[in-house]
């Protein structure tokens, strides 16, 4: 999936199904600072250029994260978060 509108459609549904564990400001505070920017079914990337909020996100909510990109998009794959201009991309925690 690369486009830009789908990617965006399928970030917002995500974060619609993250609702059952977190409360919308936590969402807003949190994970609105990224943007989906590959999706093939087996891999999501999500990008941000907040170094701050991502480093709390890799290492406290990537694990449902992906969980929710499988309940939302049927996908158990390997899941990446990046900052710009801090990092390439981080390991998967698999």
């Amino acid at each position: 999936m690369t486009n830009t509108e789908e990617l965006r459609a399928l970030w917002s549904a995500v974060k619609e199904a993250m609702r059952e564990k977190y409360v919308q400001s936590v969402i807003d505070l949190w994970f609105d600072v990224y943007t989906l920017v590959e999706f093939d079914g087996t891999r999501a990337v999500l990008e941000t250029d907040n170094a701050f909020k991502h480093n709390i996100v890799k290492n406290q909510h990537l694990e449902n994260i992906r969980h929710y990109f499988e309940v939302t998009a049927g996908f158990a794959g390997e899941g990446k978060l990046r900052c710009i201009g801090i990092d390439a991309e981080e390991p998967s925690h698999e």
